[in-house]
């Protein structure tokens, strides 16, 4: 798995720690508030981790841009991820984030759903058009 082979880059290169049986960044060389888990004491991979190796695998197939669209609740995310990519020797001018708020929106009278993770939401330019 890509996630394993970029854990294994950030373990040989000194970034990542053990403690409590959990695998840890070292985010806070990176100007995160502290440092985080890849991997937890049961084995499993956090979705931080799992972003580490989307990265990695990103970039290994070629491509030279990244673009992460999340919502605001997820802006404390961006230095750790921005700290991976650099900390794998990745040109982090390459990673780009948007993040989206959501409001209540009505179509038709009826409150519209929104969700990044599915692609649903409406941009102020596009409402305002």
């Amino acid at each position: 798995m890509m996630f394993e082979q970029a854990v294994e880059r950030l373990r040989a290169s000194g970034h990542l720690y053990e403690q409590d049986g959990a695998l840890w960044f070292r985010s806070t060389d990176y100007g995160d508030d502290k440092d985080r888990v890849v991997r937890k004491s049961s084995g499993d991979y956090t979705y931080f981790g799992s972003d580490i190796g989307y990265v990695v695998e990103k970039f290994s197939r070629g491509f030279d841009h990244l673009v992460y669209i999340w919502g605001a609740d997820h802006h404390g995310y961006i230095p750790r991820v921005a700290g991976a990519v650099r900390a794998l020797d990745l040109d982090p001018e390459k990673l780009q984030v948007a993040l989206v708020q959501f409001a209540v929106l009505y179509r038709n009278g009826q409150k519209a759903s929104m969700s990044t993770r599915s692609g649903e939401f409406v941009t102020l330019r596009e409402k305002a058009a």
